[in-house]
């Protein structure tokens, strides 16, 4: 390479990007293909944007055509557990997210169990650091340092951020705290966020 060529890729005044061309010879850009290239530029950027538009308009579509199957599924008359695995499926799909579960209090309202659960990596996860199905753990409605519980008594959303510790807090059988930071690499998760299911 010896001559070497960076064009802006623009459109409606915003640059989008670098378009680097580069060539044998040396000084074979010259200022007399400055506007060739500039041209380029912009015929790149309008594709760009359009590209990006159409993408973001394809997942548009596929949030609202999530959000009403959830809604169909809601009215619904199918069995409890159809209905939450639905509902966790479309909200992670929706949503973009690794994974998502559903937890409810058992019969007795003292323990979180597990409704349904979303998300391979979210799954492989759990089975390859404790050896054990994600619907073998629970947690009493009582353990409130957990943001689960939180969530489920204050009825209120609570989240975290790079304290993958504090989602198996009172989690039974226990797991490890070292192993939590693990579980979430291993999922690619970096937070969390803690939603109540009131009814109204």
């Amino acid at each position: 390479w010896h001559s070497y060529a960076g064009v802006p890729i623009k459109c409606k005044g915003k640059v989008l990007g670098v378009m680097s061309l580069v060539a044998g010879q040396e000084g074979h850009f010259k200022s007399s293909h400055a506007e060739l290239l500039n041209h380029i530029g912009h015929q790149v950027g309008v594709a760009v944007e359009n590209a990006r538009l159409y993408q973001q308009s394809q997942a548009r579509s596929q949030y609202l055509e999530t959000l009403q199957q959830i809604n169909a599924t809601l009215r619904s008359t199918l069995p409890l557990d159809e209905v939450l695995a639905t509902i966790a499926r479309g909200a992670g799909e929706a949503l973009g997210h690794v994974g998502s579960l559903i937890v409810v209090p058992d019969p007795r309202g003292e323990r979180l169990i597990l409704g349904a659960v979303w998300g391979s990596q979210f799954l492989d996860a759990a089975v390859k650091f404790t050896g054990l199905e994600v619907g073998a753990f629970s947690f009493p409605v009582a353990a409130t340092e957990n943001p689960v519980a939180r969530a489920y008594l204050s009825g209120e959303i609570q989240s975290w951020t790079g304290e993958a510790e504090q989602i198996v807090v009172g989690v039974e059988p226990a797991i490890n705290h070292t192993l939590a930071p693990l579980i979430a690499r291993a999922m690619g998760a970096k937070g969390a966020a803690c939603i109540p299911l009131p009814v109204s």
